[in-house]
């Protein structure tokens, strides 16, 4: 995706949808990155994954945001991309009574799919009239959307 500012600064957007970290290979993110570099050399490019599993996530289990290759003590490629993990209440923490900290990051997380998937944003205002399991709703329904348009 390409978003151009209004200052004229100009970037290219990798987004790529991941159902669960097992399917990951940040060596494949890294490949389609240089792609994009060689076909646009003049744009920056920006690599997103986006993880769409409800799962928690211990940190021992979570993915390399980061691939270094190394040969001779020299750095011969480095790459980084930006990790989104796409979080969702859980009744665990509804029980701790979090549900506003909740509420906001489902908002969040319609809000960025709706920009990934070039919809229409909807307004904060207009989701504070939502209930959790409206915004839960919305935020699968987006999911599966992102899912499958990259299949």
């Amino acid at each position: 995706m390409r978003y151009q500012f209004e200052d004229g600064y100009e970037l290219l957007v990798l987004y790529e949808p991941h159902h669960d970290k097992q399917s990951f290979d940040i060596h494949r993110i890294a490949h389609y990155s240089l792609d994009m570099d060689k076909r646009y050399p003049h744009l920056p490019n920006l690599a997103i994954v986006i993880f769409t599993d409800n799962a928690k996530w211990r940190k021992s289990a979570w993915v390399p945001t980061e691939l270094k290759i190394e040969t001779l003590g020299k750095r011969r490629i480095f790459f980084q991309y930006e990790l989104r993990k796409l979080k969702f209440m859980s009744k665990i923490y509804l029980a701790k009574g979090r549900e506003e900290g909740f509420r906001q990051e489902l908002v969040e997380n319609i809000r960025f799919l709706q920009q990934v998937l070039k919809q229409s944003v909807t307004p904060y205002e207009e989701m504070q009239a939502f209930s959790l399991e409206e915004l839960r709703q919305r935020s699968e329904s987006l999911k599966r959307q992102l899912m499958e348009s990259h299949r």
